[in-house]
């Protein structure tokens, strides 16, 4: 059985200020965790890769929402 590299980026949400972020990444670093480390040939590079960013705040997406949103009106 052949187990191949995916990255995904999760859905949006709304943080507000000063509200931790990490009841939004906690279970996205659990399933990286368990699962992301068997994916070839980049799994434990990706893995590494985002549970740090998950950690430190995860990416901060505002302005190209703002943008979209104003494109859109």
């Amino acid at each position: 059985m052949l187990i191949m590299t995916f990255k995904r980026s999760s859905s949006i949400y709304f943080i507000k200020s000063g509200e931790s972020t990490i009841k939004h990444s906690f279970r996205f670093i659990l399933l990286t965790l368990l699962l992301g480390w068997w994916g070839l040939p980049w799994g434990p590079i990706y893995s590494i890769g985002s549970i740090y960013t998950n950690l430190r705040g995860s990416k901060d997406v505002t302005a190209e929402v703002l943008t979209a949103v104003n494109e859109a009106a």
